[in-house]
């Protein structure tokens, strides 16, 4: 079982990878927040144009995680370089995020929607955004419960569509220095 995961980038992208639109992808950037790299999400508008707050950096932590587990998860955030002054300004809004599928159904209903009206997908905690600049690494850090039972868990990084504006669901940002830890079974 899961009991501490730390992640720092600096050997790739370990077991991360791009959750959403085709051209969604992850590479690994040197605009670090310590050390020598860092994760860049990229390519959130996905080939049709259409940028969706849910993609974003994930991990399968479906047969690691320990049901029932309580975990603290924290991280360093940024808007790149070289997107400051875009039309999402300095500022941009992420939030930590899951998609618990109990059954094969629900993971196959789930795709055929997009992601649209998700009812297997979490906050933490509820509907929580933590804002994160261009020109600081900002550290967000929060717990979480997993449930009892689940047929799949990813934990995920998403952005805000504020106000509807779709141009947040487009935006890259970084992540750097990630840790995990399980603080109750």
């Amino acid at each position: 079982p899961l009991v501490n995961y730390t992640e720092d980038f600096e050997n790739g992208e370990g077991d991360w990878y791009a959750r959403g639109n085709e051209g969604c992808r992850i590479e690994i950037t040197d605009e670090a927040h310590e050390g020598k790299a860092a994760l860049l999400m990229t390519g959130r508008e996905g080939e049709d144009g259409k940028g969706h707050a849910w993609n974003g950096p994930a991990l399968d932590l479906t047969k690691s995680i320990t049901p029932g587990g309580k975990y603290r998860v924290s991280f360093w955030a940024k808007i790149p370089e070289s997107e400051a002054g875009e039309a999402w300004g300095n500022r941009l809004d992420l939030m930590v995020s899951s998609a618990q599928y109990y059954s094969q159904e629900d993971k196959e209903e789930d795709e055929a929607n997009e992601g649209g009206d998700n009812l297997h997908c979490e906050n933490y905690p509820r509907d929580t955004w933590y804002p994160i600049k261009s020109d600081e690494w900002t550290k967000i850090e929060t717990e979480f419960s997993v449930p009892d039972y689940f047929y799949e868990f990813i934990f995920y990084i998403e952005t805000t569509e504020r106000n509807g504006r779709v141009q947040f669901g487009k935006a890259s940002f970084l992540i750097d220095d990630f840790q995990l830890e399980r603080i109750a079974a």
